[in-house]
């Protein structure tokens, strides 16, 4: 089963949008990390209005896949192997350096994400 208990990091590309424009406009150097927050999984669920519950990651990665090539799921096992460890990103050096701070919220950005999946 996974062991991630924080969620996804996830950014609105709006947000994702400005820190690229900021950067350029600074003419930064580097990498930067741009994220809203974690999305926990239960608000994932919850959006997508399925219940949430633990697989061991091989049977998770089967269900995705099937899901995905029988048309039920929107995403294959890609997002399986981002939901298996817990990731959390470190923005300070986008919000010092560019001061660049997200106006959405992760569950916005993810919504919205659903909302564009349902009109293909």
């Amino acid at each position: 089963p996974s062991s991630n208990r924080v969620g996804l990091p996830l950014v609105h590309e709006d947000d994702a949008g400005r820190a690229f424009h900021l950067a350029l406009k600074k003419n930064a150097h580097g990498a930067f990390n741009v994220a809203a927050g974690n999305l926990p999984f239960k608000e994932l669920g919850a959006t997508l209005g399925k219940p949430v519950v633990g697989l061991p990651y091989p049977v998770m990665r089967f269900v995705s896949d099937t899901g995905y090539l029988l048309g039920a799921m929107p995403v294959s096992s890609h997002w399986a192997v981002l939901m298996r460890h817990p990731f959390e990103l470190n923005c300070e050096k986008a919000k010092r350096d560019l001061g660049w701070t997200p106006r959405r919220t992760p569950g916005e950005a993810f919504r919205e994400m659903v909302a564009a999946w349902k009109t293909r």
